[in-house]
């Protein structure tokens, strides 16, 4: 099993940003075993090496996300 060794929060994000947008638009990452969303470029927590979350998991969240990327894109 997986744990938290305390390294993840020196990457650690404030906890809000961009106007209800959420921190996956600003770059950030969500480590589901360490609990914390970091800003790094990697795919796995710096931390305990778990597969970090790019994107949102609750549906309203999503189509947030879904509508800013488009934006972005266009």
């Amino acid at each position: 099993m997986k744990s938290c060794r305390g390294i993840c929060h020196r990457f650690s994000a404030p906890s809000h940003v961009n106007g209800g947008l959420g921190l996956y638009s600003t770059g950030h990452k969500r480590c589901n075993v360490c609990e914390i969303y970091l800003k790094t470029e990697e795919q796995e927590c710096p931390c305990c090496n778990n597969q970090l979350r790019n994107r949102p998991r609750n549906s309203r969240y999503k189509e947030k996300f879904r509508k800013y990327v488009q934006e972005v894109n266009t």
